[in-house]
């Protein structure tokens, strides 16, 4: 019968599987602190991701008027508030999010014609230091996203 020449040290090491308590309780604070930092990244982008959502909406709505005058032969007109905007039997946006819309010059509207003509402008919708800009191009009616 062979005999083993470990010593008692040796065998009790050899037996230790696992974490402790403490190596175990270090490795959650590090993943807790590695989540809390994205959590961070996370809600600084948000803000950015309301206004891109709102002025691509703006965009589409835009080109949805334009197309409208073209097809009926009629001005379509499109009203902008604050907080929002419409255009009769087309659609009405209210963006309670955050997000303001400013449309530049006196003006509180933008008309389309019925050939694809516009007296243009820009609309700037921002929430906190966030900011987009769709602009319609005078003449043509054009619209795009500048910002």
């Amino acid at each position: 019968m062979p005999t083993s020449t470990r010593s008692k040290p040796e065998l009790r090491k050899r037996r230790q599987q696992g974490l402790t308590l403490i190596e175990l309780l270090i490795t959650l604070s590090i993943l807790s602190l590695g989540a809390l930092i994205a959590a961070g990244g996370i809600n600084r982008a948000l803000p950015q991701r309301t206004v891109d959502f709102a002025a691509e909406q703006l965009v589409s709505d835009l080109k949805r008027a334009r197309l409208e005058a073209q097809k009926s032969g009629a001005p379509v007109t499109v009203r902008f508030a604050q907080s929002g905007y419409a255009a009769s039997g087309l659609f009405d946006r209210d963006f309670g999010d955050g997000v303001t819309l400013q449309l530049d010059g006196d003006r509180g509207d933008i008309v389309f014609d019925w050939n694809f003509a516009s007296l243009g402008g820009a609309v700037m919708l921002k929430k906190g230091r966030r900011q987009a800009i769709v602009k319609v191009h005078a003449i043509t009616g054009k619209v795009e996203r500048a910002g």
